[in-house]
């Protein structure tokens, strides 16, 4: 299971590399490659916020490990 879960990993990886290039390309084409530089640091430094904003930075345990109380009914 482990090998199909990192070959569908770098599958999603890889895979997204040539469209970015693309990306990039027609950006630098467009805009310069000095602003399309900056888009990329802006992109890449904001790339973790949604992380940050989300309602997992507030979870401090583990649920896994709590019984479910639904299933405890007879």
């Amino acid at each position: 299971m482990l090998g199909r879960v990192n070959a569908a990993a770098r599958w999603i990886n890889w895979g997204t590399l040539p469209l970015g290039g693309l990306v990039g390309g027609a950006l630098a084409t467009a805009l310069g490659v000095r602003t399309t530089m900056w888009i990329a640091v802006v992109g890449g430094c904001s790339a973790g916020l949604w992380l940050f904003f989300s309602p997992l930075r507030g979870m401090h345990d583990n649920p896994l490990g709590q019984p479910d109380p639904v299933a405890r009914r007879p």
